[in-house]
């Protein structure tokens, strides 16, 4: 018959505490950047579906909010009763505020970015919405294997989560730079002289969330280490 296979147990010892130690203490911050990178995901959420990436404002223009109702009210109105006062931008949208010189009151126009032109500009809005569907399907896969790293403690799978965190905040550093480009701020027309271009808080979000993901690759290659004194076993019973 065939001995039934025993779990083994490493040998207590002053080394046995401190490698002990050093996984409970591996484990609290890996759960605590898990819980990090969840909350990431929703900030990315929230950064690529609002519309305030970039910012172009008539530096001659004073700036006031209208009504909803009154905006809906005052779009119909020509081009020639009108004053443009500022734009705003993301990756699906862009939106414009006028001002009507009848009733000095303010409006917003929003419209989705041209998707199926041949010009420059359409061009990387489809590479910008194609590197953010990207993004997102890494972010989830990262987020995934950081739980599933929790819940089976190997070095390989902490290794994996580690490799998707790097690679989602590579994608998003060139989602980034793709915005910052001069082709996607000319839907501004950012040459006028008396506009200034900015960034709003979507892209103040976003690279929230690329600090989160790089702080979560270097937690999860620096807790994937390979410990003979500890074996996967005892230490998958520990968690």
């Amino acid at each position: 018959m065939n001995e039934p296979i025993m779990r083994r147990k490493p040998k207590e010892g002053k080394h046995y505490h401190e490698t002990l130690e050093e996984v409970l203490y591996e484990r609290r911050l890996l759960k605590f950047v898990t819980g990090m990178t969840g909350l990431g995901v929703l900030t990315w959420f929230i950064a690529i579906s609002t519309d305030y990436w970039i910012i172009a404002i008539n530096s001659n223009s004073t700036l006031t909010m209208a009504e909803q109702g009154e905006a809906q009210a005052l779009a119909s109105y020509p081009a020639h009763d009108r004053m443009f006062l500022w734009s705003h931008s993301g990756l699906w949208t862009k939106c414009s505020v006028f001002r009507s010189t009848r009733y000095a009151s303010d409006f917003s126009e929003c419209e989705f970015h041209d998707l199926t032109g041949h010009s420059a500009v359409a061009d990387l809005m489809r590479a910008e919405l194609c590197l953010c569907i990207m993004t997102i399907l890494l972010i989830i896969l990262a987020l995934v294997f950081s739980v599933y790293s929790l819940i089976h403690p190997r070095y390989t799978f902490k290794r994996i989560a580690g490799c998707l965190h790097l690679i989602t905040g590579v994608c998003m550093i060139a989602l980034f730079e793709m915005v910052k480009t001069d082709t996607h701020r000319i839907i501004h027309d950012h040459e006028d002289d008396q506009m200034v271009v900015m960034f709003g808080y979507s892209y103040l979000l976003g690279w929230i969330v690329l600090i989160i993901f790089v702080l979560s690759c270097i937690a999860f290659f620096a807790g994937s280490r390979k410990r003979k004194t500890l074996p996967y076993d005892f230490e998958t019973a520990l968690s």
